[in-house]
């Protein structure tokens, strides 16, 4: 090893951390986009190593409701979406009369059903994400939270990935902002196999 590249090395663990490159190996490579916003600031998205994204080994990797708002117990109805790390995916839809809420005057249950995603699957659905923009949304830490109305309905995405954190909430956005959210959210449907316009019919049908 060179001088330079020990130098190098010793910079980027005073920087980051010793793990921001350990898990590169020789011959690696690794690549991060960023976008300009308001200002001099920026908005990077994941960084990607050998052009994969890096999924954590355990964990939730994504995480998305999506519902009405609150309104009445019997008007409710939505879904939730979670994927692990290893690809596996649970929905949960809540069409009306289903809700917690209604206690045990539900007239309907809630449908629950898995997906297998793999890693391969996974990968697909964080490139089909990151080119629909959401990796440069606002996140809830740059938001002021009196900027969020009450009372609007509720479409929140999340990604976990090794680097960062992307959780964005809807009700903040601006309409260009949230209409970048809707597709990303269609995306993540789509993949998990259920209609965003129609939750309760499976989207393959």
């Amino acid at each position: 090893m060179n001088a330079i590249a020990l130098i190098l090395i010793l910079l980027l663990t005073l920087l980051f951390g010793f793990g921001a490159y350990s898990s590169l190996e020789e011959g690696d490579s690794e690549s991060q986009a960023c976008a300009a916003v308001v200002g001099d600031q920026q908005r990077c998205g994941p960084t990607l190593v050998n052009d994969a994204y890096q999924v954590p080994v355990s964990g939730v990797a994504v995480y998305a409701v999506v519902n009405v708002g609150p309104l009445s117990p019997e008007y409710q109805e939505g879904y939730e979406i979670t994927i692990d790390a290893s690809g596996v995916a649970t929905v949960v839809v809540t069409p009306l009369g289903a809700s917690d809420d209604l206690g045990v005057g539900a007239t309907t249950e809630k449908i629950t059903t898995t997906v297998e995603l793999r890693p391969d699957g996974l990968q697909q659905l964080l490139r089909d994400l990151d080119n629909a923009g959401f990796f440069y949304l606002p996140t809830s830490d740059t938001i002021d939270p009196t900027d969020v109305p009450v009372g609007s309905d509720v479409s929140n995405l999340q990604i976990t990935l090794v680097d960062a954190t992307w959780d964005v909430p809807g009700a903040a956005l601006s309409p260009d902002e949230r209409e970048t959210l809707n597709e990303a959210q269609r995306i993540l449907a789509t993949a998990v196999g259920i209609n965003p316009d129609n939750p309760t019919e499976n989207s393959d049908k």
